[in-house]
């Protein structure tokens, strides 16, 4: 039990998204129809780091949505620098979003990430559309 839970261990098995707090085992015999198997589980108890996202996806995204509304301080006769700004943020945006859906578990559920993307992109669109 002790050689599972050492701190350098733990350690290694976790990443930037995920850290490893506990590694328990279970040891036992499977009887067979002919023979005895002798078996050992692990568990692995994961907490997940909510700082990635935040420093990785949700700043940078905010940023963005930033960088676009500033657009609005613009001369309204600088058409295509207003429309460049717009689109490059669009297109960065699309592109986070994307990465990130290929990151993240399917589900049919809500997940308040991508939906913070959603509505950026929806507010970048305003943008350009403006």
């Amino acid at each position: 039990e002790t050689l599972y839970n050492d701190p350098q261990l733990l350690l290694a098995m976790s990443s930037a998204e995920w850290e490893c707090t506990k590694i328990s085992e279970v040891r036992g015999v499977d009887l067979g129809l002919r023979e005895e198997f002798p078996y050992i589980d692990l568990h692995f108890t994961l907490r997940r780091k909510p700082g990635w996202y935040s420093s990785h996806v949700v700043v940078p995204t905010i940023v963005l949505i930033v960088i676009s509304w500033s657009s609005f301080f613009i001369s309204q006769a600088a058409v295509p620098a207003r429309v460049a700004l717009g689109i490059i943020c669009y297109l960065t945006l699309n592109n986070l979003a994307s990465s990130v859906a290929q990151q993240l578990p399917k589900t049919d559920g809500y997940v308040r990430l991508t939906s913070l993307l959603d509505t950026s992109k929806f507010f970048v669109l305003y943008t350009i559309v403006e």
